[in-house]
Order: C-alpha cells, then sequence, then structure tokens
C-alpha cells in the first residue's frame, strides 16, 4: 500500500490558501476601479447640475436687474417728463 508524501497534502493546502488570497486582492482591487469610475461619473454628473442651476440662477439675477432697471428708467423719465413740462 503506496502512503502520499506529507509534502503533497501541504503545498496543495498551500497553494488553496494562496488562491484565495490573490481573489481577495483581485476583488479588491476591480472593485476600487469600479468604485473610482462610479465616484467620477457622480461628480462630473453633480458639476453638470450645478454647472446649469448656476446658469438658471444668473439668469434669473439678470432679468431681475433688468427689471429694475427699466422700472428706475420710467421713475427718473417720469421725473424728467414732469420738469420740462413745468
Amino acid at each position: 500500500m503506496a502512503t502520499t508524501p506529507l509534502w503533497i497534502p501541504l503545498v496543495v493546502a498551500f497553494v488553496a490558501v494562496l488562491g484565495t488570497f490573490a481573489g481577495l486582492v483581485f476583488t479588491q482591487i476591480w472593485n476600487s476601479r469600479l468604485d473610482e469610475r462610479r465616484w467620477q461619473r457622480e461628480t462630473e454628473c453633480l458639476h453638470q447640475v450645478q454647472a446649469r442651476e448656476d446658469l438658471s440662477r444668473t439668469h434669473e439675477y439678470r432679468r431681475a436687474a433688468y427689471i429694475d432697471f427699466l422700472k428706475e428708467f420710467d421713475r427718473v423719465l417720469g421725473i424728467y417728463l414732469s420738469r420740462e413740462t413745468n
């Protein structure tokens, strides 16, 4: 009856542990790359949303300033015209 030398099961066990560890490292690296890409996409999307909001807000501020200018212009024009008639 032939017996298997002790070093063969030890090598097989060592290879299994190394394979498990290599799989763990590979999975962690893969997931961190995916997370970086996802974070970049979310950041880019957030920047685009903020840019649109800034543009909209700027448009509203310009519109409000233009309306205020026209109201003031009408008021000053009314004062000027009332002085000319008197």
